[in-house]
């Protein structure tokens, strides 16, 4: 069974959660306009591990004293309610994004790919990073283009740049979490 939450993000856009209620895990997190609202609160009027997890984990993110051990703490917790289908690749994407890119910075495609140990693989990153279906806590946000007119984000590159400002204030610290899938 599904269930949704949203989080207002700005005017116009919400971070929409998209839940399986029957296997407790979190299938997508999504930046979409507010005009898509789906909200189902109806679902979660009993406890769950995943509704409780990402719920901590945005108000932790979204908090004015947000740090990077904090948040690395409620993604450690989130993690596991993450729906557990990727390929190897793209696992490894994650996981070097997740432990190379610190809270409040950017990297190039090119030079993630080179992180994973192939600097052949721009392309194919991008691409996985396009698919992402987990926006904020999978942070793809935080890889751009070298050319900085190209500034792609399946949200709007309007949401990234937001994202990018609000991350910059944060404290940069590496973050250690460990992606179950």
């Amino acid at each position: 069974m599904p269930g949704y939450l949203e989080y207002p993000l700005n005017p116009n856009r919400m971070i929409a959660v998209e839940f399986d209620l029957n296997d407790d895990i979190i299938r997508a997190i999504r930046i979409v306009p507010s005009s898509e609202a789906v909200t189902n609160l109806d679902s979660f009027k009993t406890s769950s591990a995943s509704f409780d997890a990402v719920q901590r984990y945005f108000d932790t993110y979204f908090s004015a004293s947000v740090s990077a051990f904090t948040l690395e703490s409620v993604t450690n917790a989130l993690l596991p309610h993450l729906e557990p289908k990727a390929t190897l690749f793209v696992r490894k994407v994650r996981q070097t994004l997740l432990h190379a890119v610190l809270l409040g910075d950017t990297v190039t495609y090119a030079e993630l790919a080179s992180l994973l140990g192939n600097p052949r693989a721009t392309r194919a990153v991008g691409q996985c990073l396009a698919k992402n279906p987990y926006h904020i806590v999978i942070p793809c946000h935080r890889i751009v283009s070298k050319d900085p007119d190209k500034f792609y984000y399946s949200a709007g590159s309007d949401v990234k740049r937001e994202l990018l400002k609000y991350e910059a204030n944060c404290i940069h610290a590496p973050m250690t979490a460990q992606i179950p899938f």
